[in-house]
C-alpha cells in the first residue's frame, strides 16, 4: 500500500525548473558582461582557475535538495495493509 498524505506539495517541484532557468539566464548575462569587459585571453589571465563543474554541481545539489524537501512535505507512506486503531 502506498499513500500520499499532502499531494498539494507536489507543486513545490515547479521550483526546480525555475531555478534552472534563472541559472541559465545568469550564466548568459555573466558571459555577455565578461565579453564587454575584456577579451577571452585576458579573462583567462584574470581568473585562470575558474571551474564550470563546481557551478553545475552546486545547481544539481540545490535542485536535489528542493526535490527532497518537496517529497518530504508530501509525506509518502508505505505499508503492507491499513489498520484502523481505536
Amino acid at each position: 500500500m502506498f499513500q500520499l498524505e499532502e499531494k498539494i506539495w507536489f507543486w513545490a517541484l515547479c521550483v526546480i525548473p525555475a531555478i534552472i532557468i534563472i541559472y541559465l539566464v545568469l550564466q548568459l548575462w555573466k558571459r555577455h558582461t565578461q565579453k564587454k569587459f575584456a577579451d577571452k585571453a585576458l579573462l583567462k589571465r584574470l581568473s585562470p582557475n575558474r571551474s564550470v563543474f563546481k557551478s553545475v554541481l552546486k545547481l544539481v545539489i540545490i535542485c536535489l535538495a528542493f526535490a527532497a524537501l518537496a517529497i518530504a512535505l508530501v509525506n509518502p507512506k508505505v505499508g503492507t495493509k491499513l489498520e484502523t486503531v481505536k
